[in-house]
């Protein structure tokens, strides 16, 4: 049998290791325990990296992006409307369609057009007037309407034949009876005072229009 001194010793040692393996049990479960918190840690870690890659990708894109295609037309439109200033533009209708007053406008610094895309000021046609979107929309305008004629002798004196004040190209304006007629009105007081379309005229529009 073990004495009393060697049987408290004994269990002093036991007491010891139990402690010793609880100690170890609670380090491992805080080991355990920061190693789920390290795991928990690394997404949010990660997404935060990756956030933080494509705001510097983003902005970078930013940087360099070239100019959006709606700044590419609004820009060509300035330098259309650049290229127009000091130009005359020349709507032609009938036999004024040829190439050979194309290149009489050309040749002196004009803009030549066949359709009503943009604005213009003088429309130059045949001398028995159709009444068209060419006529009806230069009548609204209150351009004049004149004949190849002056177009020829524009040529002639190497400059277009036209003053808005003095209204240099007066000689040349159409005029036809037949036309007249039909449609009850009177040019030479149209090219005499011209007018724009509801010029001075007041319009009211429902909230339905």
């Amino acid at each position: 049998m073990l004495g009393g001194g060697q049987s408290k010793k004994k269990e002093d040692d036991l007491q010891k290791i139990l402690e010793e393996a609880s100690s170890d049990d609670d380090k491992g479960k805080d080991v355990e325990l920061e190693e789920r918190k390290n795991e928990e840690r690394l997404p949010v870690q990660s997404q935060q990296r990756y956030n933080k890659r494509k705001i510097a990708q983003v902005s970078k894109a930013d940087d360099e992006e070239p100019i959006s295609q709606p700044n590419v037309k609004r820009r060509r439109v300035v330098q259309d409307e650049q290229e127009r200033r000091g130009k005359l533009v020349v709507l032609v209708g009938g036999q004024a369609k040829s190439e050979k007053f194309k290149k009489i406008v050309q040749s002196l610094g004009g803009k030549y057009i066949e359709d009503l895309d943009e604005e213009f000021d003088v429309y130059v046609t045949d001398d028995k007037l159709v009444r068209n979107s060419k006529l009806l929309m230069s009548m609204a305008r209150g351009s004049s309407i004149v004949g190849v004629k002056w177009l020829e002798d524009s040529q002639k004196q190497k400059k277009f034949l036209v003053d808005k004040e003095n209204r240099a190209e007066a000689r040349y304006w159409i005029m036809d009876a037949a036309f007249e007629k039909t449609y009850n009105c009177s040019l030479k007081a149209l090219y005499e005072e011209p007018k724009k379309l509801l010029e001075g005229k007041k319009v009211f529009v429902s909230p339905n229009i």
